[in-house]
């Protein structure tokens, strides 16, 4: 593939093939530029920045304070958030336990009608919670 340099008088003025190393090349040379570029405009800002803000220490006193509030302002919406999601959880958790309830009397009812033993299913001991083992009741490996 060639890249045509065209003019008016002339028609084709110059030709210039294009291989892989030179599309390469000519990649690496543009993201370098705009990285480079990047790179020193950031550099300035910062020490226009600093120079500014060491300049007038009231302009950097109010900018931090108005940092402060807005974090502040955040974390009050995501504890509320929080606090909303907790309160949906327990209510979920609590309607959860009344469904368990309800099962366990249906089973307690079940049991007592059938004359099985009610020790075989373990409904009168407090219902298991989950979590980790005790470290002592784990086997030895």
């Amino acid at each position: 593939m060639d890249i045509l340099f065209i003019s008016k008088s002339k028609g084709t003025a110059a030709r210039l093939p294009v291989s892989t190393p030179l599309v390469l090349l000519l990649t690496f040379l543009g993201v370098g530029g705009v990285s480079g570029l990047w790179f020193l405009g950031f550099q300035h800002g910062a020490v226009a920045t600093l120079t500014d803000l060491s300049a007038n220490p009231e302009r950097a006193v109010a900018i931090w304070q108005r940092e402060i509030g807005e974090q502040r302002r955040f974390l009050s919406g995501l504890k509320r958030d929080l606090d909303a999601e907790l309160g949906a959880l327990a209510a979920t958790v609590g309607g959860m336990q009344g469904e368990i309830r309800r099962l366990d009397a249906v089973a307690e009812h079940v049991i007592a009608g059938s004359g099985l033993d009610p020790s075989e299913f373990g409904l009168a001991g407090s219902s298991p919670i989950g979590g980790p083992r005790e470290p002592d009741a784990l086997s030895p490996q």
